[in-house]
């Protein structure tokens, strides 16, 4: 029985980070990885959490996001089986028989690359077969998080062609079993430190891997500071939802190397597996030989597992308690500068945030950032209904939003909007900010200021979601969808005031 244990501590600035931390005896059920271990893969949509979703004419858009395993190369051959019950009701005397085109297109988009456009035909079930050319689940075009996006659109713009006194209203239902059918390649996972959480963890992925984490038999009480902090800054970059089961070096069977993604983290003396570990700075007489290194510096590195080549291993250690801590804090903060190698970082020193915030320089702490400063460039939504746009940035462990936060939006949107039904409604890490209307004046590029309150801020990572309902005045009045649009520039900017957190001495 698993037991779930909160955690609270003061050290370093980071008490109360700790989400979800596991502490699980070596007994815990074997990770069913199974699946991974085919060559080709069947992906429901019920698997990626989806109902039956019902699209109504003339116009209506759905988007599915989920996450493939990150060692996947997929192959030639993937293909997407859309299962989908279509139907019109129509005052004509004559129906649409079973296996008739209805008159309606569902266009099919994944990661903003145009797969095709079906023409669809009355019928309950109706399999549709869709081939995936295997360079639109490169993870260039992945999202910020490393989901893919598969967006279906219905256009049934024959519902407009009646007068007022007929009727004609097209209905299609998308089926849980809809499939993707994905034959792949298990490739060695990307180790890149600056990559963290991933491949650790995988936001929606659809086989989750179970991480585990090993500190030594007999932990000094800095290595399992460490051990902590380490807790808290992979709850924090998976928002709570990466479970890490803590446990001995000796409680570690073959199995659990074989199924888990690792993270070991102590002194170096501590791991002698280690030495199977093809590390950047390897294992030898007990001890990380890393060049230039000194006796209490941190050491941080990443490797692929050679229990399993589709898992990946985390190092936080040191040759001395002082470094395990140092490069549990570095991690912690957020700021790990590598070396050559993107998968070794070296420690010499963390400065820990000052517990005094009158002690903190102002200059050193940027008030304001635009999003082109956080990587974004215009980014221009378009369609008929609801439609998302994402926006991330990260706040250092130790600090804090103070009074005077506020979100600076600048867009302009489409003329050919009802601005009655259309609007913008902004959240900040899931929770309501405000919202922006548009209007005719919002047309020509306007900013709306929303002030955010300190509480809605999270160390670490957080994530602005910017939800766009677009509505014309007609549907049937539409002739380009395309002309339903809102666009977020780059010189809209967040401005935090930062301070140091309260820390729980208790």
């Amino acid at each position: 029985m698993k037991k779930i244990t909160k955690l609270i501590f003061s050290a370093w600035g980071i008490a109360g980070l700790l989400v979800g931390l596991i502490i699980s005896p070596a007994t815990a059920a074997p990770f069913n990885t199974a699946t991974l271990q085919d060559t080709q893969s069947t992906v429901t949509f019920a698997m990626l959490k989806q109902t039956d979703i019902l699209m109504r004419g003339p116009f209506a858009t759905t988007n599915v996001r989920f996450s493939l395993p990150i060692n996947w190369s997929i192959q030639d051959g993937a293909n997407l089986e859309l299962i989908l019950s279509s139907s019109v009701v129509t005052s004509a005397v004559a129906s649409v028989a079973e296996g008739q085109s209805i008159g309606a297109t569902m266009t099919v988009t994944l990661n903003n690359q145009l797969i095709t456009t079906l023409p669809l035909v009355s019928g309950t079930n109706v399999p549709y077969q869709v081939t995936i050319p295997p360079d639109v689940f490169s993870a260039s075009l992945l999202s910020n998080d490393g989901r893919h996006d598969l967006e279906l659109f219905l256009d049934a713009s024959r519902d407009c062609d009646f007068i007022a006194n007929d009727v004609h209203e097209t209905t299609v239902m998308v089926s849980s079993a809809s499939q993707f059918n994905l034959p792949y390649m298990e490739e060695t996972p990307l180790v890149d430190l600056k990559q963290l959480p991933r491949p650790i963890f995988q936001r929606d992925s659809i086989f989750p891997v179970e991480a585990l984490m090993v500190v030594p038999d007999q932990p000094s009480e800095q290595e399992m500071q460490a051990a902590l902090i380490t807790a808290a800054s992979f709850g924090r970059l998976s928002d709570g939802d990466l479970p890490l089961s803590l446990l001995t070096s000796k409680q570690i069977t073959e199995e659990m190397l074989n199924i888990s993604n690792m993270i070991f983290v102590g002194n170096a003396s501590a791991f002698p597996r280690l030495q199977d570990v093809d590390l950047p700075a390897p294992l030898t007489n007990g001890g990380f030989d890393a060049p230039g290194s000194q006796e209490d510096d941190g050491i941080l590195q990443m490797a692929v597992s050679p229990w399993n080549t589709g898992r990946a291993i985390v190092v936080v250690s040191g040759n001395s308690d002082q470094g395990v801590v140092k490069a549990a804090q570095a991690l912690s903060y957020g700021n790990i500068q590598t070396v050559s190698n993107s998968n070794l970082a070296i420690v010499t020193n963390v400065a820990p945030p000052a517990l005094d915030a009158q002690n903190v320089d102002p200059a050193a702490l940027p008030q304001v950032r635009t999003f082109a400063d956080l990587g974004y460039d215009a980014r221009t939504i378009s369609g008929v209904g609801r439609v998302d746009l994402f926006v991330e940035f990260y706040v250092a462990p130790g600090l804090a939003a103070s009074e005077g936060a506020y979100l600076d939006l600048r867009y302009s949107n489409s003329a050919s909007l009802d601005f009655s039904r259309s609007g913008l409604t902004i959240f900040l890490n899931e929770k309501l900010l405000g919202g922006s209307p548009l209007t005719a004046e919002t047309a020509t590029t306007v900013t709306q200021r929303l002030n955010i309150s300190p509480s809605l801020v999270l160390p670490g990572n957080n994530l602005l979601r910017i939800q766009a309902d677009l509505n014309p005045p007609s549907l049937c009045a539409l002739s380009n969808v395309g002309n339903l649009w809102v666009s977020v520039l780059p010189e809209s900017s967040l401005t935090l005031p930062l301070e140091q957190a309260a820390v729980d001495s208790n």
